[in-house]
């Protein structure tokens, strides 16, 4: 005769009994079973391009058995190493935000999974060129400004416009005139830590600007000439 139990993740005492036949008493033991937890298994990879400013997170999708829970620690390392990096306190989310100050390291995250009756599993991922476009968090890129737009001589200061240029990331100077002529408006990144030109590079600007002359009418005016007789 087999008899069959569930039993749950742990250890857990089972009274087996016989019942009574016609040569037999009735009879009882206690077992003692012990199960397992079950296991977490699969894998987390961090999506997003690894630039200042951007969005990276932590995709676990292949994580099993499916409807875990999940905690999540972010990290910064100045090696390609899921070990030793220095906590970053604020991001305990699926997802995290660059911030400053990170231009240069790699990022990684630690993923503990949890669900009843299995045990805790941790995974880790650390960016990568294949992933993130960058494996260390690279500067956020800027299109260069240029000039917008013509202009002519009025006889009022103007200011002169610029296509892609961004107050908060860029300031200027030079870039009020008068008279007709040239001069050069000098654009400048206010923050070379984080922020670079789209080619790479993080110096000045340099346009030249050029407030045309007006034209000048002049008008036709009919006048009468006089002749003194003698």
């Amino acid at each position: 005769m087999v008899y069959y139990c569930h039993v749950t993740g742990g250890t857990s005492i089972i009274t087996l009994t016989v019942p009574a036949t016609e040569n037999y008493k009735e009879a009882k033991a206690n077992i003692s079973v012990t199960v397992g937890s079950g296991i977490i298994g699969g894998f987390v990879t961090i999506t997003g391009r690894n630039m200042y400013g951007e969005t990276l997170t932590a995709n676990t999708d292949k994580v099993t058995p499916a409807g875990c829970t999940f905690t999540y620690k972010w990290y910064s390392n100045t090696t390609n190493s899921t070990e030793g990096g220095t906590l970053i306190s604020s991001a305990t989310s699926k997802t995290y935000t660059i911030e400053k100050g990170l231009v240069g390291k790699y990022i990684y995250v630690e993923v503990v999974a949890s669900k009843a009756e299995y045990a805790d599993a941790t995974f880790k991922d650390i960016t990568d060129a294949e992933n993130n476009t960058y494996p260390t968090v690279a500067k956020a890129k800027l299109t260069k400004p240029s000039i917008s737009g013509t202009y002519t001589y009025t006889g009022v200061e103007q200011t002169v416009s610029l296509a892609n240029f961004d107050a908060s990331t860029m300031s200027v100077t030079n870039n009020k005139r008068t008279n007709a002529g040239t001069q050069n408006v000098v654009v400048s990144l206010k923050d070379t830590a984080n922020y670079e030109w789209a080619d790479g590079t993080i110096t000045d600007v340099t346009l030249s600007w050029t407030i045309n002359k007006a034209d000048r009418t002049i008008s036709n005016r009919k006048s009468k000439l006089c002749h003194n007789r003698i």
